[in-house]
């Protein structure tokens, strides 16, 4: 071998070592952030079975880019990244654990942290072995496979693992389909990866059985429920990474499901405005805030800020969990105190009327502190009940109560008043079938939705949100844990978008309805604390009563 054949060798040997340590680069040069890192290992902290695992992100939060090294890694069988960034972590100790500690120092409770950077990178290696086994059958869905897959998925999976894709070190075959749009990915571990897409039929999700699911961007509940059926076998996790642009049964059942205790749901969250989406500058941050108003104000919420847009369009959007619902506990508390009570009733045919009770405090507080029925109003589709029963059920609290009775009966202005021929009477109505049982019902009650979503806003949800709460600076409309119904309607009742594609609707979506009603009539008629020591009472108008 002359020199020109060693100086080759040697070149081609360099070459090729350049490319193995570019391969491993790609592989392990992955440092992530908080909310990936806890998409990543939140999973394997739940109760063991099949698990959701949900990323909900703005746009540019890097939510494809995790997607895809869960779909590598998982076909791999461990993370390879994880070893390097313990190491980052344990020989940047010092400089990461100053001056506040950060994310990854946090114990599986997330309460205390590390002491040493030791603990810390055991902590983290302890996640570098999946405990899927290999090789795997992940499905991956998308929402369209020309686009979803093919220009937005498949590419950033090429970024992440090195190619070739035929017989590579990594990846040992393709099945295309629709072009260059991959179909199934077949893995040098055995492991396969087959795509979906959201525009296919349900049906076409059925069948599998899968070690791992996959969801890029909202998948339709019916494809979600027949894929978990393939998931029920070897209990696979699954995994949603998405902007919440659509799809509110996700936010209804999965997000739901999370606060519950005990639950197989974990969810991470993040918004493009995070300091940790340091890939974008902060002038490309509010331009692009900027750009997604110009074109439609309702998704800045989900796009920027990675929040449910199905929920931009709540009639009542000031209604805040963490201020207008109060425990059983504090609710209890606040009844012992000298206050009047008052049941709101809106009827139905078929479904079971909504009943809300609640008091007045002497600062003229409204109060909800229970509601029939328990069960979600929207899942209740039919009951037997008569007026009488719930005659009885209002008769029932009202003995229950120590210290006062109820004094304000407010009915549907509509439905109360309707006049319809019996065999007893030639015309007859629900107030007096109310009336009959000894129960006298104010139906004088306006009922203008404009004005009565107006005065459930500015008279009873407002105050200073900007100022902390004071006895000055308060609401003065409080719902009780215990009526899940009535904090699901102040929740979720939203305008009907469908009614107009041009203008705003002004017509209310049906769904969360009812109790919304029972709120908006109690409060359009701006109840009184009446105090039982003095004379003051309250005489119901008698209008309606026809016989």
């Amino acid at each position: 071998m002359d020199d020109k054949d060693k100086q080759r060798k040697r070149l081609d040997d360099l070459q090729q070592e350049l490319k193995r340590r570019n391969n491993i680069k790609i592989l392990t040069e992955y440092y992530p952030r908080s909310f990936h890192w806890e998409f990543v290992t939140n999973w394997r902290k739940q109760k063991k079975g099949s698990v959701s695992n949900l990323f909900v992100g703005s746009n540019q939060s890097g939510k494809t880019t995790i997607g895809a090294i869960l779909v590598r890694d998982i076909a791999l069988g461990y993370h390879p990244w994880i070893k390097n960034f313990a190491n980052h972590v344990k020989d940047n100790w010092a400089k990461l654990k100053t001056p506040t500690p950060g994310w990854w120092f946090k114990d599986i409770d997330h309460t205390d942290y590390f002491e040493t950077g030791q603990e810390a990178y055991d902590y983290i290696m302890s996640f570098e072995l999946l405990d899927i086994p290999t090789p795997s059958q992940y499905a991956m869905s998308a929402k369209d496979f020309k686009k979803g897959i093919g220009t937005v998925f498949w590419p950033k999976l090429q970024e992440l693992v090195p190619g070739p894709y035929k017989d590579g070190p990594y990846i040992k075959n393709i099945i295309y389909m629709q072009g260059r749009v991959p179909e199934i990915i077949e893995w040098q571990t055995g492991s396969k990866t087959v795509f979906f897409s959201g525009e296919q039929d349900s049906f076409r999700y059925e069948g599998g059985t899968w070690d791992a699911i996959g969801w890029d961007e909202p998948p339709k509940q019916t494809q979600y429920v027949a894929m978990k059926r393939g998931a029920l076998v070897k209990s696979a996790p699954m995994f949603f990474h998405l902007t919440p642009l659509s799809e509110p049964w996700i936010f209804d059942t999965l997000m739901a499901d999370a606060k519950e205790e005990g639950n197989s749901v974990s969810i991470s969250t993040c918004n493009l405005m995070d300091a940790e989406v340091d890939w974008m500058t902060q002038e490309s941050k509010d331009e692009f805030k900027r750009e997604v108003h110009r074109e439609d104000p309702h998704q800045v919420e989900a796009r920027v800020y990675g929040r449910f847009a199905h929920l931009l369009g709540r009639i009542y959007p000031t209604y805040d969990e963490n201020v207008h619902l109060i425990s059983c506990n504090e609710m209890e508390q606040r009844m012992t105190q000298n206050v009047t009570y008052g049941v709101t009733v809106d009827p139905h045919d078929r479904r079971p009327f909504a009943v809300a009770f609640w008091f007045v405090d002497a600062n003229n507080d409204i109060h909800f502190y229970k509601n029939y029925p328990l069960e979600p109003m929207p899942e209740v589709k039919s009951c037997d009940l008569t007026v009488k029963n719930y005659a009885e059920m209002i008769k029932t609290e009202q003995e229950s109560l120590t210290n006062g009775k109820i004094t304000y009966f407010f009915g549907d202005p509509n439905k109360f008043p309707t006049v319809r021929k019996t065999q007893q009477y030639a015309a007859q109505t629900l107030t007096d079938d109310f009336a009959l049982e000894g129960l006298y019902f104010d139906v004088e009650i306006n009922d203008s939705i404009a004005e009565g979503h107006r005065t459930v806003r500015s008279d009873y949800l407002y105050y200073d949100i900007k100022e902390p709460i004071t006895a000055t600076n308060k609401p003065k409309i409080y719902v009780s844990t215990a009526c899940m119904n009535i904090h699901q309607a102040m929740m979720k009742y939203t305008w009907d978008e469908k009614k107009s594609k041009v203008l705003a609707s002004e017509v209310p979506h049906e769904k969360y309805k009812d109790f919304s009603d029972c709120v908006r009539y109690s409060c359009i008629k701006h109840p009184i604390f009446l105090d039982v020591d003095t004379n003051m009472s309250y005489n119901p108008p008698l209008t309606g009563r026809l016989f």
